[in-house]
């Protein structure tokens, strides 16, 4: 009975106490990817280049939506996907060769030595984004069913 009443009071005490911790987001809100059937289906990519590619498509669309340059470090992309570089640039060589990206390079003067920048146009091939130019037509919600 003790314990009980011991239960009771503490629980009692913190009626109506929200907790919130002081965490600030860092990444964006709606943290998941897009990927079509026939994506998946595609038998001349493996899965890492199809990972690859909803994950840059996922990033072109979200820097598209900021009227920005889409530009991503290969090994940023290969650290975020479990992946090494070279699989990372094997698999952007081969999107590039199919048609599904667009390198566009840029040499940039750095303070020491001049550095090749690289920035990419992905295609929503598939209309996963149903995009037009650079907005997407609708945004869903993480909670509302396809």
């Amino acid at each position: 009975m003790t314990n009980t009443k011991t239960c009771d009071s503490i629980l009692e005490s913190y009626k109506g106490v929200i907790v919130q911790p002081e965490v600030k987001p860092t990444e964006p809100q709606h943290t998941w990817m897009r990927v079509s059937n026939s994506l998946k289906r595609r038998t001349d990519l493996t899965a890492n280049a199809k990972l690859v590619y909803a994950h840059m498509l996922d990033k072109y669309v979200y820097f598209s939506r900021q009227q920005k340059v889409y530009h991503e470090n290969m090994q940023e992309i290969a650290h975020e996907l479990g992946m090494t570089k070279m699989t990372v640039s094997n698999c952007i060589k081969k999107l590039e060769t199919i048609g599904l990206i667009e390198i566009f390079k840029k040499r940039v003067e750095g303070s020491n030595s001049p550095v090749t920048s690289y920035s990419y146009k992905v295609k929503d091939f598939y209309s996963v984004y149903k995009s037009g130019s650079a907005k997407v037509e609708r945004v869903y919600n993480d909670n509302e069913p396809f």
